[in-house]
């Protein structure tokens, strides 16, 4: 008869301690995500908003908002495209630049 003392099985224990911190790494990874995506959601609806209130009064003014690049005096200022209201020659992609026109047509 032998009185044997059982060994724990080292391997299995290494094992799960390894898929531990695969859990804890693939938690993390989701976790920095899902807070990018949340930063978006809140910063991307303040530039729309901003776009359709500016775009509201481009055309109650009676002009007309495309997508093209900025112009003063028919001249193209950037290569850039942008969102912005056409007044006469001048294509705006700037709210307040807007305003300051239409405040001197006044």
């Amino acid at each position: 008869m032998s009185n044997s003392i059982p060994t724990p099985k080292i391997g299995i224990k290494k094992k799960d301690e390894c898929c531990m911190s695969k859990k804890k790494i693939t938690a993390i990874h989701v976790s920095c995500c899902l807070l990018l995506l949340l930063i978006i959601f809140l910063l991307l609806p303040k530039s729309q908003e901003y776009d359709k209130e500016f775009k509201k009064l481009c055309k109650e003014n009676g002009y007309e908002w495309m997508v093209m690049q900025p112009m003063n005096d028919g001249k193209i200022k950037s290569r850039e495209t942008c969102h912005g209201c056409m007044v006469g020659t001048n294509h705006i992609c700037n709210k307040e630049e807007f305003l300051k026109i239409i405040e001197n047509e006044s």
